[in-house]
């Protein structure tokens, strides 16, 4: 008798559950209201002018880093402004000297997209390098950095990506004793999320301009040694072995003083070429190494080739395989420009010319 109970009271089981699925399938599904539905696909609203402020809050956040500009802070700066596949370069393709452009040739930039110039002489940075730069960059010695730009071009292209443009742009880094003027064109894209894609500095000129209270002592000192020698022409005795002496001492001053102007006007730990620090600009070059090494890892990947064999054609590949194919892309990339240029200038939005940075 006791298994025809529990065989009773599983059927009675069975069948409560066969009603209770039969009664919720008969109910209506939960729907997600609509509002939440197209939250998920929905880019934040695209105002002109919101790039400029972004561009605005980049330069203005570099003046509030902590004293000891530690890494944690420039790698938190770096995500809060730029895509994970971000990129800032500068090229220097339109600077007038010559004479060491050979060795700024880029190996990860195709062309710059303000000056259209091919090859491009300058540097291009990746997301992940760009926190440690930031941080190189303050510890040469820069105390301020600011931006002046005309007014700004902004516009969306079809793509969802805001570039901004500014024909003119001068950054003005300010070190201890000098600062120095960097002029040219600036050319950002941000993601729809208003994150940094690329930013792109296309540098024309640069001029080093030293603070004069640095200078004021030694030229009062050449000024008195020349009033001495004036003196001594002025009441010239070849007897006077006193005035010779006198002579000799201003003549010994006056070499002194004036190498130690040259010093001072020299400003060695600045690059003469780019006019950045030479700290910054060995990160530069070490990033660009490892951009040529990851390609070259790539590279013997791909073909399935040990690193010697690796290492002797990746450059001839460079030189030969890859040039016909990098024209045809660029030709791609202009068209694509243009058409985006065409679309994207019927929504442009401007915003007055502004200095972006802050006095610390």
């Amino acid at each position: 008798m006791q298994p025809t109970k529990e065989v009773a009271s599983t059927a009675a089981n069975l069948n409560m559950l066969n009603h209770q699925q039969q009664f919720l399938r008969g109910l209506p599904l939960p729907q997600i209201p609509v509002q939440f539905q197209q939250q998920r696909n929905i880019l934040p609203i695209y105002q002109s002018g919101v790039c400029a402020k972004k561009m605005q809050e980049f330069v203005h956040c570099q003046q509030r880093r902590p004293a000891d500009n530690n890494i944690i802070f420039w790698k938190r700066f770096v995500a809060e402004f730029f895509a994970p596949n971000g990129k800032k370069s500068f090229c220097f393709s339109l600077y007038p000297r010559t004479k060491t452009r050979a060795n700024f040739s880029l190996g990860g930039m195709k062309k710059c997209d303000m000056c259209k110039k091919n090859p491009v002489n300058g540097y291009e940075v990746c997301f992940d390098v760009l926190p440690r730069l930031l941080m190189v960059k303050y510890e040469s010695g820069l105390l301020e950095e600011k931006l002046f730009t005309d007014i700004p071009r902004e516009f969306r292209d079809p793509s969802g990506y805001i570039v901004l443009v500014c024909k003119k742009a001068r950054r003005e880094s300010l070190f201890h004793k000098f600062r120095v003027v960097h002029e040219g064109s600036i050319r950002i894209v941000f993601s729809p999320y208003i994150k940094i894609c690329s930013w792109e500095f296309c540098v024309t000129c640069h001029e080093v301009f030293i603070s004069r209270r640095h200078l004021v002592p030694n030229v009062n000192q050449i000024g008195d040694a020349i009033s001495k020698f004036r003196d001594f022409a002025a009441n010239n005795n070849d007897n006077n072995n006193v005035a010779a002496e006198e002579f000799q001492e201003s003549s010994s001053k006056l070499v002194a003083v004036t190498q130690e102007l040259a010093k001072k006007l020299e400003v060695p730990m600045l690059d003469d070429y780019s006019g950045f620090a030479k700290s910054y600009v060995r990160c530069l070059q070490l990033s660009e190494v490892g951009n040529s090494m990851k390609d070259m890892i790539d590279f013997s990947i791909r073909n399935k080739i040990g690193p010697i064999e690796s290492l002797a054609k990746f450059p001839k590949k460079l030189r030969i395989g890859d040039h016909g194919e990098d024209q045809l892309q660029q030709q791609q990339q202009h068209q694509n420009g243009n058409h985006d240029l065409n679309n994207g200038g019927r929504n442009n939005g401007n915003t007055p010319g502004m200095q972006i940075g802050s006095s610390s």
